[in-house]
């Protein structure tokens, strides 16, 4: 399992910016090709008093795969991805996207 996490709060006379960055990554890696989920978050908010005016990223996603695990010369990940994507409207965060993602990925050294 790996895991890499971050909070921003920062508060300025006029707005103030709260700013949550997630990612976990867990696989069993037993057999020589290893099931895996990924969670990832990404909320980035900016606020004048209690309404929400303004974002860079806002989104959750959830991603399962596979992907080899022996140390040969090529590799392979197929991986398949479920994000919903938010955006300020009238001051609150809505719903704004939903995608379901396919990739793969080889490469041989």
């Amino acid at each position: 399992m790996t895991s890499n996490h971050f909070i921003l709060q920062n508060d300025q006379l006029d707005q103030s910016t709260k700013w949550i960055r997630s990612k976990s990554d867990i696989s069993y890696r037993r057999w020589k090709v290893a099931p895996g989920y990924v969670y990832e978050m990404d909320e980035n908010e900016v606020q004048r008093g209690d309404s929400v005016v303004n974002t860079l990223m806002h989104f959750k996603a959830h991603e399962v795969y596979i992907a080899n695990t022996d140390s040969s010369k090529s590799n392979f990940r197929v991986g398949y991805q479920l994000r919903r994507d938010k955006l300020p409207v009238v001051g609150e965060m809505e719903d704004y996207l939903f995608s379901r993602n396919l990739n793969a990925r080889y490469s041989y050294i």
